[in-house]
């Protein structure tokens, strides 16, 4: 018996699916969608997705162990390193890496060694620096996720980091 031969159809609807919603700029992921993984990277080794608890836990902590303008808006509003490790356990620093890491990334709370954060191609920056602890805050904030909802328990939404710091957001 033969094959039937393979056809194609057009999709239902006569067209394209629509494309995923985006922030228009391919380099600015939006952290409020929750279909696609956002990468991140800290100084250039991957921690894992925007979203995941644990990626999300350990950011917030680097950023509380690092210190600055963001950290003491976040200690004024009850959330500091203690606090997060308490709510999301085995989120600290130092990581114990998976043996397929060549390197360790590096201590956040060791203010002398270069720390940068990458959200897919869009490099926030050095952790301690206002603008970059702001926006990596805001993405946090605003993914639909544990840890954003655990911050906004706390009073912590996107909305109020980029009142507090304007510029923080991007979508």
């Amino acid at each position: 018996m033969s094959e039937p031969l393979a056809r194609s159809a057009p999709p239902s609807g006569g067209g394209r699916p629509p494309a995923p919603p985006t922030t228009g700029d391919p380099r600015r992921p939006d952290p409020s969608d929750p279909g696609p993984p956002i990468a991140v990277r800290v100084s250039g080794i991957p921690l894992g997705d925007l979203g995941h608890p644990r990626v999300d836990g350990r950011l917030l902590t680097a950023l509380l162990l690092r210190g600055g303008p963001v950290a003491a808006w976040l200690a004024s509003h009850d959330v500091d390193a203690v606090v997060v490790s308490a709510a999301f356990p085995a989120c600290g620093w130092p990581l114990e890496p998976p043996l397929s890491w060549r390197d360790q990334p590096p201590d956040p709370a060791d203010r002398e060694a270069p720390f940068t954060v990458a959200l897919d191609a869009l490099a926030l920056g050095g952790l301690g620096d206002r603008g970059t602890d702001a926006s990596l805050l805001w993405a946090i904030a605003r993914r639909p996720a544990r840890v954003g909802e655990w911050l906004a328990d706390h009073g912590i939404t996107a909305e109020s980091v980029e009142q507090a710091f304007p510029g923080a957001g991007w979508a």
